[in-house]
């Protein structure tokens, strides 16, 4: 997300003048050729051609986007360097990671000279939303840099600036995301960019919409929600006066992580954030021109001082909970040692529920789900929520799945603060667990074209080509219904047609429409294949695949 940087900033440089009062303390201590130096590299940094539609499009051609900053200083040079920056008390202990996010514009990036420069994490734009038009359009540098950060050794999230208006269009960002990070270890937050277009005609099509502020949060959430039902952590990116004015920033920040831009040197934003985007005019070796700078609150290394007592207390309940009996001796000061050495709860938990001990005991979903509810909720299950659940394991995901939902929740993490442990996570890698209403999707066509459940690796195979983008809704109808099991049935031309109209239709065959087809095979009119690829690019196949949510 690169501005152009205006000939009356360069001599502002070059002169070592004042912007808006000050100097900055990088600049004080260059030497006049290394001025020199760093105002070339800007010079010679060339504009990228703009992409049709893109919202990106008004900050690119030298627009501030509104509301970010309170008091834009001008380029930051070498901002990692800069000790000018005043952090919030609250995050007093947590391990403040210097970090850049990038798209199209920032050009072909030497990720390894952007790594030694100091960078640690790198939030790449995957892909838009059109600002006129809506469509969804993927960020021509998103592989060449998911590849490049992730080689150099940078922890990345994706982002997708959005311009969605509804739940569902959200929902549909989210998606875009889900299905092009597998593959790749995500390790940061997947990110909805929430803003209005700046510097263009009637500001894009979010603006036009004039969401109300519970509308716009509900749009938010939607998002927010597909990702976590996928397994992955959601966060929202939104400039302080969005977060205050244009959606209820609170209610998301209690909920969901935040990245709050906010251009100034000390923000006074008071809602709950995780990363802070505080300059679009970074300057970072490895990067031609302009980039934006980020400072994001890690409290993944803050080892908490936790007593022998309290983690002797943690560890029994799950002993009890899980394994059904009292700790031995060994085991516990094992696992004592694992809470007070840094282990998170979620780590310690997952030793317990997928240890050999545990999974030996082939317990069924149902008692499965009242050990997750007991151990890790100190509860026993709700009707409607283990009902959810059941629901959820039947259609094909993991438990793993399962399992990360729970420590993820609130309930878990008060349970952790009150023994002083840091709850963590756990990172789902099985393509089934990637997007849930898609692992339903492909179960269906398990039970109405083959008769018979999934197959984990079977499932997963299917689930992973969609989501890599090499099979679509309809090719996989088509796999399935060609595949030799489907066809070792032997079905009679009357029951293939059957099968068509409840694998692909999700009812019982019409008697006209069951005729004309059973008339076009028995005649020797079409083939088998014709008359299902007559099914599944039919608007009512495609009506069956929305309403799934796909």
């Amino acid at each position: 997300m690169r501005k152009r940087v205006t000939v009356a900033v360069m001599a502002a440089i070059t002169a070592m003048t004042i912007w808006n009062g000050e100097v900055t303390a990088r600049a004080q201590e260059m030497a006049p050729e290394e001025v020199v130096n760093v105002v070339e590299s800007y010079q010679s940094a060339s504009e990228p051609e703009l992409l049709e539609d893109d919202p990106l499009a008004g900050r690119v051609q030298g627009y501030t986007q509104d509301g970010v900053g309170e008091s834009q200083t001008g380029i930051s040079l070498f901002s990692i360097y800069d000790n000018g920056y005043t952090h919030n008390s609250r995050y007093n202990g947590m391990t403040v990671r210097d970090g850049i996010d990038v798209s199209y514009y920032q050009g072909d990036i030497d990720w390894n000279a952007v790594k030694s420069s100091g960078i640690e994490f790198a939030i790449i734009r995957a892909g838009y939303r059109g600002y006129q038009y809506g469509n969804l359009k993927e960020d021509p540098k998103f592989w060449q840099n998911m590849q490049g950060a992730t080689a150099a050794g940078l922890k990345v999230g994706v982002y997708i600036f959005s311009q969605a208006i509804t739940e569902a269009e959200a929902a549909e960002e989210a998606n875009f995301l889900l299905s092009r990070i597998q593959g790749y270890r995500v390790e940061l937050p997947i990110v909805m960019d929430f803003e209005y277009v700046s510097g263009v005609a009637g500001n894009g099509r979010l603006y036009q919409a004039g969401l109300s502020r519970d509308k716009a949060t509900s749009v938010c959430s939607a998002f927010c929600n597909t990702v976590i039902n996928a397994g992955y952590t959601p966060m929202i990116y939104a400039n302080k006066s969005m977060l205050e004015n244009q959606m209820d920033g609170n209610y998301l920040g209690a909920r969901y992580k935040i990245w709050l831009a906010n251009y100034t040197k000390q923000t006074f934003y008071g809602g709950p954030y995780t990363y802070w985007q505080y300059t679009s005019s970074g300057k970072v070796k490895g990067i031609k021109g302009l980039v934006d700078m980020n400072f994001w609150y890690d409290d993944s290394t803050m080892t908490p001082t936790v007593s022998t007592e309290d983690a002797s207390k943690f560890t029994t309940l799950l002993y009890e909970n899980f394994l059904e009996r009292e700790p031995d001796t060994s085991g516990l000061e094992h696992w004592i040692g694992k809470v007070q050495g840094g282990r998170t709860g979620a780590e310690v938990a997952h030793g317990f529920v997928f240890s050999d001990e545990f999974v030996s005991r082939n317990y069924s979903d149902d008692i499965f789900l009242d050990r997750m509810y007991q151990g890790l909720m100190g509860r026993p299950s709700d009707e409607a929520g283990k009902s959810d659940w059941m629901e959820k394991l039947r259609n094909g995901v993991s438990r793993e799945y399962v399992f990360k939902q729970f420590v993820d929740s609130e309930e878990f993490t008060n349970k952790c603060k009150a023994y002083g442990i840091t709850r963590g996570t756990v990172t789902l890698l099985e393509s089934r667990d990637a997007n849930y209403l898609l692992t339903r999707f492909v179960v269906r066509n398990y039970t109405e074209f083959l008769g018979r459940p999934y197959d984990v690796d079977g499932l997963n195979y299917w689930c992973g080509l969609i989501l890599a983008g090499k099979v679509d809704m309809a090719s996989l109808a088509h796999g399935f219904v060609f595949s030799e099991e489907c066809m070792n049935k032997n079905l009679s031309n009357g029951e293939f047609i059957k099968m068509l109209y409840r694998g692909c239709f999700d009812r019982e065959a019409d008697e006209g429409g069951y005729m004309e087809w059973l008339d076009s095979l028995d005649s020797g009119k079409k083939s088998r294949d014709e008359v299902c690829r007559g099914f599944v690019n039919s608007q009512e196949f495609y009506n069956l695949v929305r309403a799934y949510g796909l």
